[in-house]
């Protein structure tokens, strides 16, 4: 049994996903503005979700320097995870700023381009922090969803529809081949957590191929 399972909850835990925590609620209090705004003043949900995630870029920069873990070492915050979570975090504030006037212009201001976007990093900094196959799967399909419903967002326009159906198709695909590597891999060693993977590897005398067929897997 994954020792995580096991591991009761500290404050710790609650502060180490902080920026996960700060991306979730913007996330969902975007979805609810949405409900009671009307489209032409979809800008100020840009704009919460822009201090949405620019509170979780802080809080984040403020964590470097330390390791930090939490969930029974499910979530880590290194200079990894510090890393990409700034390069996501400035790319979705990017993205939700420049996106602007381009909805404008072309007559899609609609508040729920904005909370994709949140949505989109969130799942990318999931991905990041994750030490487990099966918190990385989350992270992927909660950026993924989110992407697929991004590519369809040009409703009247064929091409977008198009695009956001073979990405769905793709992606639907690509998730199959994910959990069936991970399932093996899970198999061969008895764990999802990547140091035990590692570690359960190294201590065999010879890696069975079902483990390198996992693994191929997960790569695709």
């Amino acid at each position: 049994m994954n020792p995580a399972m096991n591991v009761a909850l500290t404050a710790q835990d609650w502060i180490t996903v902080l920026p996960i925590e700060i991306l979730t609620v913007t996330g969902l209090v975007a979805m609810l503005l949405t409900v009671f705004m009307k489209n032409e003043k979809a800008d100020l949900v840009g704009w919460w979700c822009i201090a949405g995630m620019a509170g979780a870029l802080v809080d984040l920069l403020a964590q470097r320097g330390v390791r930090t873990s939490g969930f029974g070492d499910m979530i880590v915050l290194d200079g990894f995870t510090i890393f990409f979570g700034v390069l996501f975090l400035v790319a979705g504030m990017f993205t939700v700023a420049s996106s602007m006037p381009y909805l404008k212009r072309n007559h899609m201001q609609h508040g729920e381009f904005h909370t994709l976007i949140v949505f989109a990093t969130l799942g990318a900094l999931l991905m990041a922090a994750s030490t487990e196959l099966i918190m990385t799967f989350i992270g992927l399909e909660t950026l993924s969803l989110s992407v697929y419903v991004l590519a369809g967002f040009a409703r009247t326009r064929m091409e977008s529809s198009e695009a956001s159906m073979k990405y769905f198709l793709l992606g639907a695909f690509a998730s199959g081949f994910l959990l069936y590597g991970i399932a093996l891999v899970m198999g061969a060693t008895g764990t999802t957590r990547l140091t035990a993977i590692a570690q359960a590897l190294r201590a065999m005398p010879e890696v069975p191929t079902v483990a390198y067929f996992g693994m191929a897997l997960i790569g695709i």
